[in-house]
């Protein structure tokens, strides 16, 4: 996050990129109504159609955003600013001059900064920026939809714009539209793609896979998680993605969504390239392994946190907190549950579970509030209460993910704990019995065989004390106080 915070642009310049396409959008759109409206320019445009057009609306069909712009790439130093313009014929040097000589005098109708509009015919767009800041250049390219059609009727073919570039424009309008649909959801994706699209820069090993793989493969990797990912987690899933070796010869490739046909977008990367975009991509999961990823992303190491407390006030604050835990629970007549200190390992019930996973499988739907948050830094303690069946249970801990861990032990300890030791308790374990037991085989139907008869001991007497005498000198000292016994009767008689 401290590298995103150093590559991402400035209120500044954001405000600067907004107010030129608002400006840029503006004037197309009154070009667009000039030319509907003015009839010498549809006179020069349209002298050489056979017949009238009879079509509503006018030459021009719409502006949209693509690129960086659309889909908020945009990083510090690298402002690449794209607009599409959609045209209902297929765009011609005469209209791209056209819509240059007539784009300033609608400009400065809407603001009253200066504006330098240039064409650029061999790219088929146009190039707008302001004159106060010309680091800041925005693209237009003029495009249609007639232009996928390979059979022109047009007269003079050589005055049509390049048909790559169209059909390159119109490729990243599909691009937008996905990326809008299935990227712009997911803040860690977007948090990943700017990091990588500053490495793809600054890193010539990383330069083939920039622009639309990169935005492939991390959309990929991010999106076949079973679960939310954070900044750190992301990216580390996405230069394990690379590592595995899909960029290699061989590979599975990396088919591209927006396009009828198969088609790899890495088929420009040679196997040179592949190779050393994966070795480096293990280097990186190497120093992110071993906390070093600062010498990947070609940054300073962050400073080292220290505790701002001293490990003995750090106990006695922690007594302190458990004794306001304590005297909370006594007064609201809830049951909480803490951890004293550091945790060691994850909460989990008898079962093994996640108590608020194991909770939910029993009560759905169930809230959980917090309710106190004390102390600074690493000597944070939370308290969380969750409402089961009219009662209220507390859980504390250093974080919100332990305090409400904890709480949902203690609900499932006081309401769920009997009735799974009476369900124990009903079970009867049953253990399959052995046909060969003590040498004996079973018989045929109908006939029982008789069952070895044991040697029972004698049993104790009554008035000796258990434990004195073992069975084997029990038995003797009976006799012979028996024995005794009739002798003295004999001599009394």
């Amino acid at each position: 996050m401290a590298k995103h915070s150093a590559i991402y642009p400035s209120a500044e310049e954001l405000e600067a990129v907004q107010s030129l396409v608002s400006v840029a959008e503006g004037g197309l759109k009154q070009v667009s109504d000039w030319l509907a409206n003015s009839a010498k320019a549809s006179v020069v445009i349209c002298k050489d159609q056979a017949e009238p057009s009879t079509k509503c609306g006018g030459l021009l069909v719409g502006v949209v955003r693509v690129g960086s712009v659309a889909k908020g790439l945009l990083i510090k130093g690298v402002m690449d600013l794209e607009l599409v313009l959609l045209c209902r014929e297929k765009p011609t040097r005469k209209l791209l001059l056209t819509i240059c000589t007539n784009l300033p005098l609608q400009m400065k109708k809407l603001t009253e900064d200066s504006y330098t509009v240039q064409p650029c015919i061999p790219e088929a767009a146009i190039l707008v920026f302001k004159s106060s800041r010309p680091d800041l250049p925005l693209r237009v390219t003029l495009t249609s939809m007639e232009m996928k059609m390979e059979n022109t009727k047009a007269k003079d073919s050589s005055d049509l714009l390049d048909q790559q570039r169209c059909l390159l424009a119109l490729a990243s309008l599909r691009h937008a539209k996905w990326f809008q649909v299935r990227v712009s959801g997911k803040k860690s994706c977007l948090t990943v793609l700017r990091i990588l699209r500053d490495i793809c820069i600054k890193r010539p090993a990383w330069e083939p896979l920039k622009g639309w793989p990169l935005e492939l493969i991390c959309e990929k990797a991010v999106a076949t998680s079973y679960r939310p990912l954070g900044p750190s987690e992301a990216l580390q899933r996405v230069l394990g993605c690379i590592s595995s070796g899909i960029l290699l010869p061989g590979g599975p490739g990396l088919r591209d969504p927006c396009e009828k046909e198969q088609v790899d977008t890495l088929s420009a990367m040679s196997s040179d390239q592949a190779e050393l975009l994966t070795h480096t991509a293990q280097h990186a999961l190497r120093l992110l392994a071993f906390g070093q990823i600062h010498k990947f992303l070609q940054m300073d190491p962050l400073p080292s946190a220290k505790p701002a407390v001293e490990p003995k006030l750090a106990e006695g604050w922690y007594f302190h907190v458990w004794c306001q835990v304590l005297l909370v629970c006594y007064e609201s007549s809830v049951v909480c549950f803490d951890f004293q200190g550091k945790s060691q390992g994850p909460v989990l019930t008898s079962r093994g579970k996640n108590p608020v996973m194991e909770l939910n499988e029993k009560r759905r739907g169930l809230s959980y509030d917090l309710i106190t948050e004390n102390g600074e830094n690493q000597q944070q303690r939370f308290i969380i209460e969750v409402q089961v069946d009219g009662l209220r249970f507390r859980g504390c801990g250093p974080n919100k993910k332990v305090a409400k861990a904890n709480a949902a032990l203690a609900a499932i300890e006081r309401l769920f704990s009997a009735h799974n030791t009476n369900s124990n308790k009903k079970k009867r374990s049953y253990t399959k019995v052995n046909p060969a037991t003590n040498g004996f085989h079973r018989g045929k139907r109908g006939v029982t065989m008789p069952r070895p008869v044991l040697p029972l001991p004698p049993p104790a007497p009554a008035y000796f004390t258990p434990g004195i005498f073992s069975q084997s000198t029990s038995t003797e000292t009976f006799c012979r106080c028996t024995k005794k016994q009739k002798t003295n009767k004999q001599t009394n008689k």
